[in-house]
């Protein structure tokens, strides 16, 4: 006589998000930006009167983020610090700061539809013209752009269709062709693969070729990617202006959409991202100046507690058991807890013996108060050990660590 045995094998889902800085609801940082500069002679016969260094890159303040202290030999000024060398021997300068800085999670809301084209805005040219980099006249962005927001009336989902598409669809790539200096816009969407401030010029490009105000930001972040040797790191990302409400905070390469999280430190925007952070100037003869790189760093002094969470979601499979080779769907119920409107990304982490159809990641735009489904396909493999049971646990999360399994 046979005997069939039922074994129940709990295969273990990967790595999934821990808590993190990113769920934070406030952080203290010490934020370093320095760097320096040489004087090098080109003859005996030289001389340098004075020397200045002016650094764009500064510890502003905003609805979000403030700095405690500064701390730095340079005058801090509201768009510069900038540095003065009387009478400097030839040889290296240096300059930089030193600022405590407080980011809280905070999100600009908006609560209601704004419509969709832009009419009657004045003063906003700046942010609307194209450059070398935000090379928004560009016919292929111009196109682009234009699908993307073929039938839509409301300038938030409009916003979310550019970042979320060009998150989806542009491969974040270190390359030392694009990790050194940035390419135009139209390139990344030609070839598909950027760093961050490639992926953001690109979203800005799309959004001023529809007529949309759009700045570019740069900062510091926190990753916890294996990709990079350190978790902070020099960061960009992008702000859209909405009429009657101010500049909204877009991060592509985060999948932030309406807002940032307590990891980003802010301390530039600029119409053109292809300005220097830095200049230098020197009073005096036969002296080349020569500039180093601008160095940064952050450490953490105090991490505030966890966030309330903004959507509640739960997770069902449409079918609790199937049989081998066959499909099924793990469906999430979202709500969004806030009177505004609220972009969040969803993630699936499952074993890998469940074959995903399609992406892991999904940006999902709530507005106010609003309720959606979200689904996944997953198709149980054929190739398992007939006569056994087997149980594959599963887990959705989202860009906070909010989670349902």
């Amino acid at each position: 006589m046979r005997k069939e045995v039922l074994i129940v094998f709990l295969l273990l889902i990967p790595g999934t998000l821990a808590a993190t800085l990113y769920n934070a609801d406030s952080l203290e940082a010490e934020v370093k930006v320095f760097g320096e500069f040489t004087l090098e002679p080109e003859q005996t016969d030289y001389q340098v009167s004075e020397a200045k260094a002016r650094l764009f890159l500064i510890p502003l303040k905003d609805y979000r983020q403030q700095a405690v202290s500064v701390d730095s030999v340079g005058k801090v000024q509201d768009n510069e610090v900038s540095f003065y060398y009387e009478k400097p021997a030839a040889g290296v300068l240096q300059y930089g700061f030193s600022a405590v800085m407080n980011t809280i999670d905070k999100q600009i809301e908006i609560t209601e539809k704004l419509p969709y084209p832009l009419t009657k805005l004045t003063g906003f040219d700046e942010y609307l013209q194209r450059s070398d980099i935000i090379d928004s006249s560009n016919p292929a962005i111009v196109y682009q752009a234009s699908r993307l927001a073929e039938g839509k009336d409301d300038l938030f989902d409009v916003a979310f269709t550019l970042a979320q598409w060009t998150e989806e669809n542009i491969k974040y790539n270190l390359s030392s062709l694009t990790s050194e200096a940035s390419l135009p816009a139209s390139w990344v969407l030609e070839k598909r693969i950027g760093v961050c401030d490639e992926m953001t010029s690109l979203f800005i490009a799309m959004a001023r070729s529809l007529g949309i105000p759009a700045r570019f930001v740069k900062g510091m972040s926190y990753t916890e990617s294996a990709i990079f040797d350190r978790n902070w790191l020099p960061h960009g990302w992008a702000e859209v202006y909405f009429p009657g409400i101010g500049w909204v905070s877009f991060d592509p390469t985060f999948g932030e959409y309406g807002f940032i999280d307590v990891t980003h430190i802010k301390l530039r925007d600029t119409a053109d991202p292809g300005k220097p952070d830095i200049t230098f100037e020197i009073l005096g003869y036969n002296t080349n100046i020569i500039p180093g790189k601008i160095l940064s760093d952050v450490s953490i002094r105090k991490k505030g507690g966890d966030i309330d969470p903004v959507v509640t979601l739960t997770t069902t499979p449409l079918r609790e058991q199937v049989t081998f080779g066959s499909y099924n769907l793990l469906s999430v119920d979202l709500k969004n807890n806030r009177d505004h409107y609220l972009a969040t990304t969803l993630s699936l982490a499952a074993p890998p013996e469940l074959r995903l159809v399609g992406r892991d990641k999904k940006a999902i735009l709530l507005n106010p108060g609003e309720e959606k489904k979200v689904n996944w396909v997953v198709q149980v493999p054929e190739t398992l050990e007939e006569k056994y049971k087997y149980t594959f646990p599963y887990k959705i999360f989202t860009e906070r660590n909010l989670s349902a399994e």
